[in-house]
């Protein structure tokens, strides 16, 4: 093969390596180039401010001076100012809606309003027991009326009650609280509940106690 015919087939191959070597000799070249246009870019920026500030009189110096902002955080000289101000932001911020409620109506039914009653019948004979228990007589009186207002026919209540004035040494009032209960013993048939409470009503009142005695017979 003549050196014409080598040429003319790897002509394309010898441009090439020829424009890949001479891009790598002029690259540090470009590069340098580049960064110094941009350094000249910079310093002629800041010419210009320093110029335009230098070309100000002093007077308008010391105004640009005064006006610009400070970055220090400054706390409000009257916090009632500051608090204001915060209270009417936060009022603009946040409108909450007024919701209008509508008040329901709920029917109780009388069975549930019996068992409630009973529930606090038991709940203050605990009470007047509890202070029967720590001596707290004047308290139990207090509840034991209570209960015996309410519920004028149980012969519990007043048995209770006597027992307190008994320990009290008030026999008067427990022979009477006793006799009423072994009254409403008879009246619900239950004598033999009435017959227990002769003995210590003879004991505290004797003529009480005959009375009941007979009627028991």
């Amino acid at each position: 093969m003549s050196f014409g015919r080598w040429l003319l087939v790897n002509s394309f191959t010898i441009i090439l390596l020829t424009l890949v070597a001479f891009g790598y000799i002029y690259r540090d070249e470009l590069q340098f180039k580049t960064a110094f246009q941009q350094l000249l870019n910079i310093e002629s920026k800041t010419d210009i401010s320093s110029t335009a500030d230098s070309s100000k009189p002093l007077s308008a110096q010391k105004a640009d001076v005064k006006e610009k902002p400070s970055n220090d955080l400054k706390l409000s000289a009257s916090p009632d100012k500051g608090t204001e101000t915060a209270e009417a932001l936060s009022s603009q911020l946040t409108t909450v809606p007024t919701v209008s409620t509508v008040p329901t109506v709920s029917t109780v039914p009388t069975e549930k309003i019996v068992s409630a009653e009973v529930q606090g019948d038991k709940n203050q004979l605990y009470l007047a027991r509890q202070a029967y228990w720590d001596k707290n007589y004047a308290d139990a009186i207090y509840f034991y009326r209570q209960l015996i207002q309410q519920d004028r026919n149980n012969p519990d209540y007043l048995g209770e009650l006597g027992n307190i004035y008994y320990s009290l040494n008030d026999n008067l009032n427990a022979s009477n609280l006793y006799y009423q209960a072994a009254i409403l013993f008879i009246n619900q048939n239950q004598p033999d509940r009435a017959r227990s409470l002769v003995a210590p009503i003879i004991a505290m009142n004797r003529e009480l106690g005959e009375k009941l005695k007979s009627q028991l017979q």
